[in-house]
């Protein structure tokens, strides 16, 4: 997509546009002058954008925050290390956020929303509001505020803009009808003739999409809605952010600013890093966070830098490539200051003490409580005082940490929440990330996997997944997709198991971001949104949601079978964002043995085509009376033979996944065959499908014809995600076992 400099661009006669808009220009065809429209999408910056629909300084009224209001400031302090440097923001086609009523700027975590929300109001004249500490809201918390802060005439006047961040903290702590109320106040106020500045709302992905949903639904015209996007820094900018952090660091440390030397150091690190992660790399080369640790890697080169570029150049040094590596890689020079112990510790000792592994212990014993490491048994008293009091300064001033006793940043803290995980199963780190909801760390994930053997029998906790995939999710841009599935795997030749597999996709493109066996000696435990997940695992997994949140939100797709379920919200609400349905309404499905639920009332569902189905055993549920409504209607034919129960679930599962992210029909070849789907008897169900006319093959992708589905297997499919059985897909069953193809 084009990018055209603001300065170049005008609209209307208006001011240097600084939106998308729709340019014409002439195409000579054939010696022929054709009228061609173009997208172009500008880059919407402070200058050119913010300070054209805000108000700017000076202050005509002398505007000043009143007292006794948390969360609510005029000049929010803004702590950069280095200078600030802009992150692409653009608007989606079609919109023109320069004469909208609501801006609604989303990121995926950790691209620096609060950061950018203070350096506006830093250069324009508005208040930055951070729900995360103003209290829960409602129906009166801006006009409340405002008042509260004697900022509400200043406002109403034009005279003060009004930036609210921390949109996901809010939806959290709150229920639905509470955020709905405050999404409602909001309606009001941006179609209240007086009000001549708009109202901007930033917040992660999911949450802005939800304030969308709801603005619409309270009233609001979706052309009065601008949704924007914070994006990843770009190739350049990504080099000059860590050059920037770098130069607070080198002046910290040393009193100097780095050099030519320095900067290649850079570039090659993040070169290597978007070549080594794949289709993730141009994603974490771009992260802020990612850039802090690139800059605090170079940092802790005191060697010869000419001699680290050329082993960068050279490939012979890996460890600045990776996530991982660049935080193992300090933990190493880190280690390197036993070394000045050598006169206070037997030699024997200095290789024992302060490895990454300890290092990593004792900051997950500060962050999460976890059991500090253990010395060496022959330790002296002496040498255990000399080492407690290096250590009171190390751990002080460890990289890892800001000095506050928190994690310096999200990378870092990622890795010590996987070594409380990985190294302790720490419930604390467990149950502070499902707390997250979607502002969980975007790079859990990566450091997770990298923590693992490697291995296809690298077992994870089912505990772990939920994190895991909230993870994922929490770093999705818009119009990306990510989805998880859960299943067991029985046949004739591996015995019984449970895999999972997280996937991530954007329009035809899909990644598999990790597939592993599922420990199944816990719960799988999920926080307060569900989206996207498939779960078929009724004899061996057990289900947790809504844990760490009051409400659970689940949005389709959603089919999760079970042994046991437990709900651990007050209130649920079910709903789609999708238009496009196959065959009609497209329910959220929950089976189970057993359900435990503290949810009171009936659960809220809304949206086209959505619903909602349960189906569990009624007799001693305490309170059935929420979900009664929803049971599922029976009918599904009975089967005992345990191959013919294993060639159904195949068969469901080949038609579920068409449903995950895509498109409505189909999915991409590398989903259907890789070994995973085709293990056991998934290669015999695939030919016979393809075989029926149930699935085509065109290029690489299958596409699902529904008519066939129904007519060769007498199911739907709703019927697959349900895990329902007919006659005829227990005889098409029963044709696939005869083949004999395993």
């Amino acid at each position: 997509m084009a990018v055209i400099p603001p300065s170049f661009a005008h609209v209307d006669g208006a001011s240097p546009a600084s939106y998308p808009f729709t340019l014409a220009c002439s195409v000579p065809t054939c010696g022929n002058q054709r009228l061609t429209h173009i997208e172009v999408m500008v880059n919407l910056t402070i200058e050119s954008f913010w300070k054209s629909v805000l108000p700017t300084p000076p202050r005509s009224s002398g505007t000043s925050l009143g007292t006794g209001v948390p969360g609510w400031s005029t000049h929010p302090a803004n702590e950069i290390d280095g200078d600030f440097i802009e992150a692409p923001l653009t608007a989606e086609p079609n919109q023109d956020p320069g004469r909208s009523a609501v801006l609604l700027v989303s990121a995926p975590g950790a691209v620096g929303k609060t950061t950018l929300a203070k350096q506006i109001c830093a250069l324009t004249d508005s208040v930055y509001v951070d729900l995360a500490s103003a209290g829960t809201v409602g129906a009166d918390t801006l006009v409340g505020g405002l008042y509260r802060a004697d900022l509400l005439s200043s406002w109403t006047n034009g005279q003060l803009g009004l930036i609210i961040d921390a949109l996901d903290e809010a939806r959290m702590r709150v229920t639905e009808a509470s955020f709905l109320d405050f999404l409602s106040e909001i309606v009001r106020l941006a179609q209240a003739e007086e009000i001549r500045s708009p109202i901007v709302l930033l917040g992660r992905t999911g949450a802005i999409d939800d304030a969308r949903l709801g603005l619409e639904a309270s009233g609001l015209l979706a052309e009065q809605i601008a949704v924007m996007e914070i994006g990843f820094y770009g190739r350049e900018d990504s080099e000059r952010f860590a050059e920037s952090v770098l130069r607070v660091i080198r002046h910290r440390r040393h009193g100097a600013s780095p050099g030519d030397v320095e900067r290649r150091a850079i570039a090659l690190i993040l070169e290597k890093l978007r070549n080594e992660t794949g289709a993730e790399g141009q994603r974490f080369a771009g992260y802020a966070p990612v850039l802090r640790a690139v800059a605090e890697r170079v940092a802790e080169e005191t060697g010869n830098l000419h001699n680290f570029v050329n082993e960068i150049r050279a490939s012979r040094q890996a460890s600045p490539i990776t996530l991982d590596h660049i935080a193992s890689d300090i933990l190493e020079r880190e280690q390197q200051k036993v070394k000045i112990l050598s006169g206070d510790l037997r030699e024997g000792l200095l290789g024992q003490l302060y490895s990454p592994v300890e290092q990593l212990d004792r900051l997950s014993a500060k962050l999460y409580g976890t059991p500090l490491p253990t010395l060496p048994t022959d330790m002296t008293p002496e040498e255990t005082a000399t080492y407690d009091a290096a250590l009171d300064t190390w751990m002080q001033e460890h990289p890892f940490l800001d000095g506050a006793g928190n994690a310096s940043c999200a990378v870092f803290e990622a890795r010590i929440c996987v070594r409380a995980l990985r190294g302790h199963r720490s419930t604390d780190a467990r149950q502070r990330q499902l707390e997250l909801g979607r502002k969980a760390n975007p790079f859990l994930l990566e450091l997770y996997r990298a923590a693992g053997s490697g291995t296809e029998t690298d077992a994870v906790v089912a505990e772990d997944v939920g994190i895991l995939y909230a993870s994922v999710r929490s770093r999705l841009s818009r119009g990306e997709w990510a989805n998880l599935e859960v299943s067991e795997r029985k046949s004739r030749d591996n015995g019984g198991a449970v895999e999972f597999e997280i996937s991530i996709g954007l329009k035809e493109e899909e990644t598999r971001l990790y597939e592993a066996l599922l420990d199944t000696g816990s719960s799988m435990k999920f926080g307060g949104d569900l989206e996207d997940i498939y779960i078929d695992a009724s004899s061996s997994v057990d289900v947790e949601v809504g844990c760490g949140s009051r409400s659970v939100r689940v949005v389709t797709p959603v089919s999760i079978a079970c042994r046991n379920l437990f709900i651990h919200a007050q209130e649920m609400s079910v709903s789609s964002q999708s238009d496009r349905m196959l065959g009609g309404v497209e329910p959220v499905y929950f089976e189970a043995k057993e359900v435990v639920s503290d949810i009171r009332k009936a659960p809220r569902v809304h949206g086209k085509g959505t619903g909602l189905e349960v189906d569990w055993n009624w007799r001693d549920l305490t309170y059935p009376y929420p979900w009664t409504g929803y049971e599922a209607a029976k009918g599904t034919e009975a089967i005992t033979d345990a191959e013919v129960q294993e060639i159904q679930r195949r068969l469901r599962r080949y038609v579920v996944v068409c449903k995950a992210g895509i498109g409505d029909l189909g999915r991409h070849a590398s989903k259907f065959e890789n070994n995973r789907m085709r293990r056991g008897w998934g290669r015999a169900v695939l030919e016979a499908l393809v075989e029926e006319g149930v699935f085509r093959k065109v290029d690489q992708f299958y596409y699902l014809n529904p008519n066939r589905l129904r007519e060769a297997t007498g199911l739907t499919y709703a019927d697959c995600r349900r895990g329902r059985s007919t006659r005829k897909s227990v005889s098409f069953a029963r044709k696939v076992r005869a083949s004999g193809i395993v």
